[in-house]
């Protein structure tokens, strides 16, 4: 445990100790050092002589040192029943033992019972050599070796991995776990953390893999939820099928032998802390922080930009929906524009900025992570969307025009005035579209209207710059505006009602026709 392994234990200025290396290993020359055996001390009286570093095939690694009695030591580690696959010999009682089937079994049960608790088992083996050649190859060193037993490794989840897990089944991802240990440790943890379910689900280890190609594994029913056991070639396999069944794979890894599998997902995801450079390298996304649950709050989050993207579009191209639908109303039917070209920039300035930028920090909506995943095909803009556009735009238009037709024509007011009021009228109503933007089916009158504070605070904003543009001198002047008396607000205010009242008629519709 102290030899064959990469792993370094030291004290940092403070005398804390710290691990330098893979975490299993790590916890091995923990446990050495509790047995009193510092890999440090060795060192200074056993000589190094060769490594045979660990190979995902072989799944073992040894190393071969030069002992104090000048005789040379190999020393294996790995997977129990590859250890003991190059094995003829067990150690018991102090005494050397022939390694028949009996006992070979027996510590193949033994080592079944370890990994069904959830420890992740290394077998450990040795030989004594008195002549070594130059030809240093795993298969002439690691043979005849003399097994010594195994060591058991808890390497826990983390707490919050099982409610990411139960977030990403709510969500439609599905969670697959793809490891290199015993398929009943997988089994185990997998089932703890919600994963994997005894009576559904299914388990897959490389050597099956091996003996399959990417249609026959795509034709696999139930499809595996745990793959252990598997080797490079088996994590790129099924990274390949999975994206030809028309998922889009998100692989992470931390080892060298992860970083094909995580270069041909769709989203690559590598270890921060724990990764190597090459895992890095070859991925999209490094966590820093090495964490599952990293991971779905990046989903989460991702959903949140793209609906507020869909509520900015929403919010914008209605707004300028209005504008458009209105002036092509007033030409048609030969009348006074309803506002001047200064008035549609001061328009665009009043409504259009604030509250838009504020939709795009709008929080996530609460059930984000309970609907389905989107269809990647489909873009930005839906066909509820357009729908949603034109039927507000000819609303916000429809009001803006009938404010603007009743003071020109019915109370005989100035053109300036009636531009005004219509002015006056549009922003009200487009500000009111702001939070009716947020979504396409759900009532205004939600309890989190009013979340989003930044929204709350561009909407009362822009309001000031209407008041201002109609009260201030210097600025009335400038955009042609006059002062409101209390009864023209009165009916700004009908009119913003009745935009309210057929906004939720038409998500009242839009929920009764998805039912």
């Amino acid at each position: 445990m102290a030899l064959c392994n990469d792993a370094v234990l030291q004290q940092d200025e403070s005398g804390i100790w710290e691990g330098v290396g893979d975490p299993t290993e790590v916890a091995l020359q923990v446990l050495a050092h509790k047995l009193q055996i510092k890999k440090e001390e060795l060192e200074n009286t056993w000589e190094f002589i060769e490594g045979l570093p660990f190979d995902s095939n072989r799944k073992r690694m040894s190393v071969l040192f030069e002992d104090p009695e000048k005789e040379t030591i190999i020393l294996t580690k790995g997977a129990p029943e590859e250890v003991l696959s190059v094995c003829s010999f067990f150690y018991q009682n102090g005494k050397t033992k022939k390694l028949d089937k009996n006992e070979r079994d027996h510590f193949m049960q033994i080592n079944l019972d370890m990994a069904g608790r959830g420890l992740r088992v290394l077998g450990l083996a040795m030989r004594q050599s008195s002549k070594l050649t130059d030809d240093i190859e795993p298969d002439i060193i690691e043979k005849d070796m003399i097994f010594l037993g195994m060591v058991g490794v808890l390497d826990p989840a983390r707490p919050e991995a099982k409610q990411a897990v139960l977030e990403c089944k709510q969500a439609g991802i599905r969670v697959i776990m793809v490891t290199g240990d015993h398929p009943a440790t997988a089994q185990n943890i997998a089932t703890q953390l919600g994963i994997f379910d005894p009576s559904r689900d299914k388990v897959m280890i490389g050597e099956q893999m091996d003996a399959m190609t990417e249609s026959q594994l795509c034709r696999v029913k139930p499809f595996p939820t745990i793959f252990a056991r598997v080797s490079p070639d088996n994590k790129l396999m099924l990274v390949n099928t999975l994206r030809k069944m028309k998922y889009i794979v998100a692989m992470t890894g931390d080892g060298v032998n992860d970083a094909p599998a995580i270069k041909h997902a769709n989203i690559g995801i590598a270890m921060g802390k724990e990764g190597t450079d090459v895992t890095k390298q070859a991925a999209d996304i490094v966590l820093a922080d090495d964490n599952f649950a990293t991971i779905v709050t990046a989903v989460e989050e991702g959903r949140r930009i793209f609906t507020n993207l869909q509520k900015f579009i929403r919010y914008l191209l209605s707004c300028n929906m209005s504008s458009v639908f209105s002036i092509l109303a007033a030409t048609a039917v030969g009348v006074p524009l309803p506002f001047t070209p200064i008035q549609i920039l001061w328009l665009n300035l009043v409504t259009d900025t604030p509250p838009a930028l504020a939709l795009g920090f709008d929080e996530a909506e609460k059930d984000s992570m309970k609907n389905q995943p989107r269809n990647t095909k489909k873009g930005i803009f839906r066909k509820a969307d357009l729908v949603f556009i034109i039927y507000h735009g000819m609303i916000m238009a429809g009001l803006m025009l009938a404010i603007f037709f009743i003071e020109l024509y019915v109370e005989g007011g100035s053109l300036e005035k009636a531009r005004t009021m219509a002015f006056a009228m549009l922003v009200l109503v487009q500000l009111a579209q702001a939070f009716n933007a947020k979504s396409t089916g759900t009532t205004l009158f939600r309890r989190d209207i009013f979340s989003n504070k930044g929204l709350v605070v561009a909407v009362l904003f822009s309001f000031i710059l209407l008041l201002a543009g109609m009260y201030l001198p210097f600025l009335s002047g400038v955009f042609e505006q006059v002062e409101l008396h209390p009864q023209d607000w009165l009916e700004l205010v009908v009119g913003v009602m009745i935009f309210i009242l057929l906004a939720e008629l038409f998500k009242f519709t839009r929920r009764s026709i998805r039912k």
